[in-house]
């Protein structure tokens, strides 16, 4: 490629939207937005930007011209696979990643992942030219996060299919990492705050550059000096910073900061014993488990659960469709009735 890439890479809600913007609005740069997300080619059809993120019009115009995209683009780049080492092969992930970055043109191509985080090790295999920027945030910040567009009453449950993909990213994972199989009246944080980990392991492991999105960006400005790192000129780190919006904190309770820290500290210590929390990015999982045996002859991958909850979610959501297709009927037969 001509121009050197840059990959964004974080967990949902982390800051990568922000970062994606910043680079969308400089000129030079060719951002694209979410290229793995599984129902990219729907949501460039009919998804606005969510109220949050401030000051972003579409997320989609660079696609907008793409004739080929869908021959291209699979919806199991973003929901398989999650895992991938330097000795993995997936040709038609790389040749989709090699055709966003020709249709770049002479614009430096910048591609901002939320299902990469897992794969960096992939990524810069193929692709050792590229700059990688890792983003991380508060956990208990990126937890309220993602789980705020939930009910209520569903969001301590680790089973819920929410729109960042907890469950099933969990689902994709549970063969190599048992642990992460669902488990009845669980607090959802668990499997969270064991991905979030793993994550930014990987993640403050092998990026070029890590911005904390609490530290480097809403309580300073220290974003802006390690952009340079990508070639920034002053003129270009002024615009960055006019895009900058700081929303409000989320507040935690006692009881609820109590019960998610004493949730950390059994996940954290899972971690140790596992030699994960040593070694992931930095050996393959074939090492890590072979050094570590003794934990992992422990470990049974239940793949009933994983069938069971996949089941189960399914057939919820489809109530949920049925009941959001009889209040449109209802609708629709009676207008006056629902203005």
């Amino acid at each position: 490629m001509k121009q050197q890439p840059i990959f964004i890479i974080g967990r949902f809600r982390s800051g990568t939207s922000y970062f994606w913007h910043i680079f969308n609005q400089i000129q030079g740069f060719k951002a694209w937005y979410e290229p793995l997300h599984p129902q990219l080619l729907a949501h460039i059809k009919h998804t606005q930007p969510k109220a949050d993120h401030v000051n972003i019009k579409d997320y989609w115009t660079a696609y907008r011209a793409l004739e080929k995209l869908a021959d291209y683009h699979d919806l199991r780049f973003g929901s398989e696979r999650l895992y991938l080492t330097a000795q993995d092969s997936w040709s038609a992930l790389r040749q989709y990643i090699d055709y966003l970055m020709t249709c770049s043109g002479e614009k430096r191509p910048v591609l901002q992942f939320n299902r990469m985080d897992f794969r960096i090790p992939w990524l810069k295999g193929f692709y050792p030219q590229a700059k990688t920027l890792y983003l991380k945030r508060n956990p208990l910040q990126l937890w309220y996060s993602q789980r705020k567009h939930i009910p209520v009453q569903q969001r301590q449950n680790e089973s819920y299919a929410d729109a960042y993909e907890l469950m099933q990213w969990c689902a994709d994972l549970t063969p190599i990492l048992p642990f992460l199989a669902p488990k009845a009246g669980r607090h959802g944080f668990y499997r969270f705050y064991l991905l979030y980990r793993l994550s930014v392991t990987m993640g403050s492991g092998q990026a070029d550059l890590v911005i904390d999105l609490d530290e480097d960006v809403f309580n300073s400005d220290e974003y802006l000096h390690k952009l340079k790192i990508f070639g920034l000129s002053d003129a270009q780190l002024a615009t960055a910073h006019t895009l900058k919006s700081v929303p409000e904190s989320y507040a935690i309770n006692e009881d609820e900061l109590s019960e998610l820290t004493t949730i950390m500290t059994e996940v954290d210590c899972l971690l140790h014993e596992s030699g994960l929390s040593q070694d992931f990015g930095h050996k393959n999982l074939a090492e890590i488990k072979k050094n570590y045996a003794g934990f992992w002859e422990k470990q049974d991958f239940n793949a009933a659960a994983v069938i069971r909850e996949l089941n189960q979610s399914w057939h919820g959501e489809q109530f949920e469709k049925i009941q959001l297709l009889s209040t449109l009927n209802a609708m629709q037969s009676d207008p006056e009735r629902h203005e």
